[in-house]
């Protein structure tokens, strides 16, 4: 069975352009003005995504996303993955902690003309940041305390 062009197109942008840094392939499948929205950041413009995926595998090593299904309407394909990684660098100011992490996200990617649009990702990032030492994991069962004035 042939992929549909939306998805192959979608796996193009994780595998070619994010996973392998592959700027030509950037230049074939991103619109200029892509737009880029996540967690922690958003992009306007081809040239700056690039910069983006730049900055994230210089401060996560072995940086991976694995899209493992995809959902489909006429513009967009929704990508589910587990992203993993070692905290090796400083990101957005928090120092390397050496650290592994794996959370699931979910990538929405928008299509015009046979060339990406936009770019949506979420994922689990108070995970995240508990994998990699920034916040302290709750205890299981704790419960919260809500002062009342």
């Amino acid at each position: 069975m042939e992929l549909d062009p939306r998805v192959a197109l979608a796996r193009r942008l994780v595998e070619n352009v994010i996973q392998e840094q592959r700027h030509e392939v950037a230049e074939e499948i991103l619109a200029e003005n892509v737009e880029y929205h996540g967690p922690t950041t958003s992009t306007t413009g081809r040239r700056e995504f690039l910069h983006w995926c730049d900055t994230v595998h210089r401060a996560w090593k072995d940086f991976t996303i694995k899209p493992h299904r995809h959902t489909l309407t006429t513009h967009t394909v929704a990508l589910d993955y587990v992203m993993s990684g070692f905290h090796t660098s400083d990101f957005l100011g928090i120092p390397p902690s050496n650290r592994h992490f794996s959370v699931k996200g979910r990538m929405t990617i928008r299509i015009r003309n046979g060339r990406i649009i936009s770019i949506e990702s979420v994922y689990d990032t108070q995970s995240l940041l508990k994998q990699v030492g920034v916040l302290e994991p709750v205890a299981h069962g704790a419960r919260h305390r809500h002062s009342r004035t």
